[in-house]
């Protein structure tokens, strides 16, 4: 146990400090706050003590996570976790309210530092957002780079884990729903603000990648069909219907152009 909770910790440890080292910047303090000459370090817009807190939340869920997957649900208390992160009781309680609730949440971490990576539209013709085309490459580009961080892994092997204990499965439905909010507010909707045609057929495309992938997911919980949830299925599932409504959105253009449409195949 104890060589799983010290990996956890130097796993946490890692990504905050590269988050630290990528994002830090020092400044000096403004006249009347501490000494003169004083130097105050944010990270991320965040103090130390913001920084303190979040490394505390993401190692207490790591630990979780992590004897969950060696030792099964049974086996692990919130005594164990306490144990392991060296912290009390109510020092969890004051993050989690429950095992299940931090072991959820390691998927809302994950994809928080995929959405930290992600720039929106690499090529400057994405930034036209009032090109239909455009909506469906922005939410795919997204999607793509959340895979490549592991986040739809991280996602199946947590609901996985749902099909052991029942008790998990509302956390990570709420860590899902969370997720497409974060995602949300990743994308540059403010270009849209005079179009909210376009912007509804943006809600509408994350929309229906969230419908995907909830559904895929679902199948390995518990009242599911308890058929696996594999990402790699799960990420072509969602291809295939961001091509689908790329064809859809783009009718409308061809109709008013006077040209003809054809009825997709599958």
């Amino acid at each position: 146990m104890e060589r799983v909770g010290e990996w956890a910790c130097e796993r946490v440890s890692e990504r905050v400090s590269e988050r630290v080292l990528e994002g830090a910047s020092a400044r000096l303090s403004k006249p009347g706050v501490g000494r003169p000459g004083d130097i105050v370090l944010t990270v991320g817009g965040m103090g130390l003590r913001e920084m303190k807190r979040a490394e505390t939340e993401r190692r207490l869920a790591a630990i979780s996570y992590d004897l969950v997957r060696a030792r099964g649900w049974v086996d692990v208390t919130v005594d164990d976790i306490v144990e392991v992160a060296h912290v009390s009781r109510r020092t969890f309680s004051n993050y989690y309210a429950c095992k299940e609730e931090a072991v959820a949440a390691v998927i809302l971490h994950l994809a928080a530092d995929g959405l930290d990576t992600w720039r929106a539209a690499g090529s400057a013709d994405l930034q036209d957002l009032e090109d239909p085309d455009n909506l469906v490459a922005l939410v795919r580009d997204l999607v793509r780079h959340q895979a490549k961080a592991g986040v739809l892994t991280r996602m199946a092997e947590v609901s996985t884990l749902a099909r052991a204990h029942n008790q998990l499965a509302p956390y990570v439905r709420e860590a899902q729903w969370r997720l497409w909010l974060m995602a949300g507010e990743r994308l540059p909707k403010s270009s849209l603000q005079s179009n909210p045609f376009r912007r509804a057929e943006l809600d509408a495309i994350l929309g229906a990648v969230f419908g995907v992938v909830s559904a895929s997911l679902a199948r390995s919980l518990p009242e599911g069909t308890a058929e696996a949830a594999y990402p790699e299925g799960v990420r072509e599932l969602v291809e295939h219907v961001l091509d689908r409504l790329g064809e859809g959105l783009g009718a409308p253009r061809a109709i008013r152009a006077g040209g003809t449409t054809s009825a997709a195949q599958p």
